[in-house]
């Protein structure tokens, strides 16, 4: 069986993370293409787009939930020794249209 951290960016899954080693850690980002709301670090940004192998202007999440999200995953290697193999065990994909959810 395979155990599965879903992190939100908030302190109560942030700390589960931290404590209880998982299988997969899954932290879904909500992207949205509108220049206006560029995130303000392009460092950061590129990081972004090497995670999730696509395009990243901005987020509809607070930036700084961006900054916790990456300093968690340093924790959580550091604390766990993840290896660069099962450093980024998740594959993204969109999430399906409303009415193929259900």
């Amino acid at each position: 069986m395979n155990k599965v951290n879903l992190i939100s960016g908030g302190k109560t899954s942030a700390y589960i993370a931290s404590e209880y080693e998982a299988d997969y850690n899954v932290f879904s980002l909500v992207r949205i293409n509108d220049n206006k709301s560029k995130f303000p670090d392009r460092k950061i940004a590129k990081l972004i787009e090497d995670r999730i192998q696509a395009p990243f202007i901005a987020t509809a999440e607070d930036d700084m939930i961006i900054y916790t999200i990456l300093d968690l995953e340093d924790n959580m290697i550091n604390k766990w020794n993840i290896n660069d193999d099962k450093k980024y065990n998740i594959s993204y994909n969109r999430v399906p249209k409303r009415k193929t959810q259900l």
